[in-house]
């Protein structure tokens, strides 16, 4: 087992015990177009390493590990989360980086019918056939006070791709 795995497992034995001490925890499902826009706003900007990801084909569930900027919260601060994807029929990645430490940064969530395309910056993206909109965030640790707010203001625009092209290669 994976020491990822070992982690989680671990946040999920004492989650309802940080959730009683921190209150401010998000615990929210999408089922629609209108609360993953939610979701996204939430998890804008949010960090990940390429290897917390795990992608569950016989439970057809897309979970990643992230650390989400808490733009709910006054002061700056991060803290680990869990966005599982959740009825998952097939799951790609797009420039996705072969070193498994690497750290992608969350631009926007988005969904169209049944695809769920999370972007991340530098053009790199996953990219899920879903039944229906089904994801679920949850808050796992306590937060941190960090040094200031992700800023946009110098952001490049993204990589114009028309060709639409994904790996198919499953996330790992």
């Amino acid at each position: 087992m994976s020491g990822w795995k070992k982690n989680c497992r671990r946040s999920a034995r004492t989650f309802s015990e940080l959730r009683e001490t921190d209150p401010a925890m998000a615990s929210l499902l999408a089922a629609d177009r209108e609360d993953l826009d939610t979701i996204a706003a939430l998890t804008q900007d949010s960090l990940l390493r390429a290897c917390d990801t795990h992608y569950d084909a016989k439970r057809r569930t897309l979970t990643l590990l992230l650390n989400r900027f808490r733009w709910e919260e006054q002061e700056p601060r991060r803290g680990y989360c869990l966005l599982r994807l959740l009825g998952v029929e097939k799951a790609q990645r797009r420039s996705w980086p072969e070193n498994r430490a690497a750290v992608l940064d969350l631009l926007h969530i988005d969904a169209d019918d049944d695809l769920v395309e999370l972007v991340f910056a530098g053009g790199t993206a996953i990219r899920c056939r879903v039944e229906a909109i089904d994801l679920l965030l949850e808050d796992v640790g306590a937060p941190w006070e960090v040094d200031g707010r992700p800023d946009h203001e110098d952001d490049p625009d993204p990589p114009e791709t028309d060709d639409g092209e994904a790996d198919d290669t499953p996330t790992a």
